[in-house]
């Protein structure tokens, strides 16, 4: 379903080599606007409750800024 939803180009999924229980989900959308529209339909949804129930903290989301000249 995230792949199929307007604006995502990619996501990629990873675990940290020394903490596996830390996942790091790398979504790239075409416009934040876009992700924002995403994340309101996981909510409405309750796809965000569920995971919540079996996360381990909160889930944090991150936006960047792409600097292809650095």
């Amino acid at each position: 379903a995230t792949r199929a939803f307007e604006g995502c180009e990619s996501i990629e999924t990873y675990t940290d080599a020394d903490n596996p229980d830390t996942i790091v989900l790398w979504e790239k959308f075409a416009t934040r606007a876009n992700h924002e529209a995403y994340l309101a339909w996981r909510i409405e949804t309750g796809m965000l409750d569920m995971l919540g129930s079996i996360l381990a903290s909160d889930l944090q989301v991150t936006y960047l800024d792409d600097h292809p000249d650095v």
